[in-house]
């Protein structure tokens, strides 16, 4: 579920739609504050400018979604530690999937047309995560 809402976020944006959550809907929940991200993990090119940068934008007030795959504890550790410096509460979610609906997943972000081109994932990468 994660890749499909992701993708349908960004084409209710895109389009000008409004996004409800089931809470919103079913429960009177009001709706919480979402913004896109003024950085993109794959631009940043380094664990280190990403992990700056969410740094900076906590220590603005502003919400932050770390949406990258970090296979050892050493690189998750990296951002859990972020939120205590800028004063914040931190959630981690563990999403699991078969080895075929990853491998589906990676090849419709490799064939959607998007500003920044999906790298190929070989099956190595694929099976680091098993």
């Amino acid at each position: 579920m994660g890749l499909w809402k992701h993708v349908s976020e960004k084409i209710a944006l895109n389009i000008g739609l409004q996004i409800y959550t089931p809470e919103e809907i079913f429960l009177g929940w009001k709706a919480a504050p979402y913004n896109m991200p003024s950085f993109d993990p794959d631009t940043l090119c380094s664990w280190q400018n990403c992990e700056s940068a969410c740094e900076c934008a906590m220590k603005e007030g502003r919400r932050v979604v770390v949406d990258i795959t970090n296979p050892d504890l050493e690189s998750r550790k990296r951002y859990v530690d972020v939120s205590p410096k800028a004063g914040v509460p931190c959630r981690c979610f563990n999403f699991t999937t078969s080895l075929e609906q990853s491998k589906h997943n990676n090849r419709f972000c490799e064939m959607v047309p998007s500003a920044t081109k999906q790298a190929p994932v070989n099956d190595l990468v694929f099976h680091c995560y098993k």
